[in-house]
């Protein structure tokens, strides 16, 4: 029994290792670079992000909104699974895993497509451009990408519900990965000559529905409809438009369920950079390609050019992240289409392709500072757990250029600013738009509600760079508190709005918080709106400019009690329900709604005004 064991555990290993064995090169060159990685344990910018958004998943689990940046943002809109997998695991080793699972799944991939010494030559390309998610810090990224390689290797064995459930994931683990797995499979499926095989299918079905008794417009409707979607599953690698749609469809309902906007800045040169990389590209493999391939990878490369044209033409929350598509396609491809043929003359196409995201490594690497170290922000944290032991004020910290406050000091009490350019450009844009003065800061503090104001010893984002001049220039309002090393603290001394500001249980906002209202009626806070809230009493509702405004009952009114009466304490929590993802307008506490003039009413009172009537 025991040498029947064995020897099923030594048959079981030799094939294992033969699966394997085609794909421990580039397997042992991400390993290499996994370890250069820890080693000089590199912490590029977007880590501030993952390590932020770990360390709640880590303390809370699952929520959808967290207040402690910019006043209040979803969480979700970024992706949900990375956070889970990294709050247990560690964000660093989550990250590693990730990339290498990208580099085995695409050298499989690689190995259905294209010829064996390509396959191979783009595998290698591959571990080298695919490090750079490591590099910079776009761990949910590497992720998604091999998430979604994972989807296009079962579309290739055509295995659709698999492929379709990976692209779900795919989309729930990094929206812009999503959107580029999207890219490439409706490209591979346009590829194929689809609209042909639509028009003769569609063409014998109308021919042999040709002698069907007309019934209404409604039935041939269906019938047509029918007929499209019978057509397009028979189409040639319908498989990859079933990745397309289920890839960039959840995305967009997350994106409409948990709407942020905001716009990432895409500067002309890179939009210039990427069109000459992508011209270069196709300049020196067109000619090594046979016709069907020739025609589907030429299909890419336009609607690549045209969605970097619209990102360049058209604000939008991808702007400048679109260049990342290229970085990682480019090279590999070249390589897996030049080496069969030219062999290492290929590398002279290779190489400047690799430079491309090799310059945003090297930036990242060449940039990291002392910021990326949580002792750094420790001064700072000290010193404001002193002064507000509760942990309610918010403080304006002077963007550093890697953004780790929003890691360091967000995980402790609420920043004004935080990490996401979009919602930065969204909320922040007197930082961006040439409108930056003495006067126009002062405004901006008073509506962020701004108690403490902190300018690091460090190189500060270009955001920034008008704001640090400014605060260094003297403010009068800026009344200096703290001086050490590496930190300059101020208070600021400007009046206050008259919106009431939150006490949050425990200092921390995800276990909710209370609302002291001054006064009966409307009373808007400093707290961006979000529709998964519930009040204990009352109503709430969004602002025009998108902050939260408790509605009570006017002053003499039943429901108020009186006009001597003094308003209670509102207590906000959370209240994740599928009917708040469609729900709209004011939410009201348990037994209260709103009239017909949108005040709250009791739904007791308003049953006995009807049977009164």
């Amino acid at each position: 029994m025991k040498n029947k064991v064995v020897s099923a555990f030594k048959i079981v290993a030799r094939k294992s290792f033969g699966l394997v064995r085609p794909h421990v090169g580039p397997l042992a060159v991400a390993f290499a670079l996994s370890l250069l990685y820890f080693f000089l344990d590199l912490r590029g910018g977007d880590l501030a992000a993952h390590l932020y958004r770990a360390e709640l998943f880590k303390n809370d689990g699952f929520f959808v909104w967290n207040y402690n940046w910019y006043g209040g943002h979803y969480v979700v809109s970024y992706g949900v699974i990375f956070p889970t997998l990294s709050a247990t695991i560690g964000v660093r080793l989550a990250g590693v895993l990730a990339y290498m699972l990208g580099v085995l799944l695409f050298s499989i991939l690689a190995r259905e497509v294209f010829p064996q010494r390509g396959a191979r030559a783009a595998s290698y390309v591959f571990a080298v451009v695919f490090s750079a998610t490591l590099v910079i810090g776009q761990l949910p990224y590497a992720l998604s990408v091999a998430i979604g390689l994972a989807a296009l290797l079962a579309a290739a064995h055509n295995r659709p519900w698999f492929a379709a459930f990976l692209a779900l994931n795919c989309a729930l683990t990094s929206p812009l990965a999503a959107l580029f797995i999207s890219f490439i499979a409706f490209s591979v499926w346009l590829g194929g000559h689809p609209m042909l095989t639509l028009r003769a299918l569609l063409a014998d079905r109308r021919s042999r529905e040709h002698h069907v008794p007309d019934e209404g417009p409604v039935a041939r409707v269906r019938v047509a409809l029918r007929a499209t979607i019978d057509a397009v599953w028979a189409t040639p690698q319908h498989v990859y438009l079933v990745v397309a749609i289920s890839t960039v469809l959840p995305a967009m309902i997350v994106s409409l369920l948990f709407p942020e906007g905001g716009s990432q800045p895409f500067h002309v040169a890179s939009y210039l950079g990427a069109v000459a990389f992508t011209a270069f590209f196709w300049f020196f493999v067109r000619d090594e390609l046979e016709e069907d391939a020739r025609r589907m990878l030429a299909t890419g490369v336009v609607l690549y050019l045209i969605f970097l044209t619209a990102n360049e033409l058209i604000a939008s929350p991808i702007g400048g992240n679109a260049i990342r598509l290229g970085m990682l396609l480019f090279p590999t491809l070249a390589a897996a289409l030049l080496w069969p043929r030219t062999g290492r003359f290929a590398l002279a196409i290779v190489i400047p392709l690799l430079c491309w995201q090799g310059a945003t490594a090297a930036w990242a690497i060449i940039t990291t500072d002392r910021t990326a170290d949580p002792h750094y922000f420790a001064p700072l944290n000290n010193f404001l757990d002193n002064q507000d032991p509760k942990r309610d004020d918010k403080v304006e910290i002077v963007f550093t250029r890697n953004h780790f406050e929003a890691a360091y000091v967000a995980s402790k009490r609420p920043i004004a600013r935080g990490w996401e350019r979009q919602l930065d450009t969204k909320y922040n844009a007197v930082f961006y738009d040439g409108s930056l003065t003495e006067q126009t800061y002062a405004r901006w503090l008073i509506e962020n509600d701004v108690r403490w104001v902190a300018l690091a010893e460090a190189v500060t984002d270009y955001s920034a760079r008008d704001e640090a001049e400014l605060i260094k220039s003297g403010l009068p309002y800026l009344e200096p508190a703290a001086n050490y090393r590496d930190w300059k603290i101020y208070k600021v001394n400007l009046p206050a709005r008259d919106e009431i500001e939150p006490e949050f249980r425990n200092g921390d906002p995800t276990e909710g918080f209370s609302l002291r209202p001054e006064k009966w009626g409307v009373t808007e806070t400093r707290i961006r709106w979000q529709r998964f809230l519930r009040p204990s009493y009352a109503c709430i509702r969004s602002s025009d400019d998108e902050f939260l405004e408790i509605v009570l009952p006017r002053a003499g009114s039943s429901a108020a009690g009186g006009v001597s009466s003094r308003p209670p304490v509102v207590t906000i929590t959370s209240d994740f329900s599928l009917g708040r993802l469609v729900g709209g307008g004011a939410i009201c506490a348990e037994g209260w709604t709103t009239d017909e003039n949108d005040q709250p009413v009791r739904v007791l009172e308003e049953l006995d005004d009807q049977e009164t009537t």
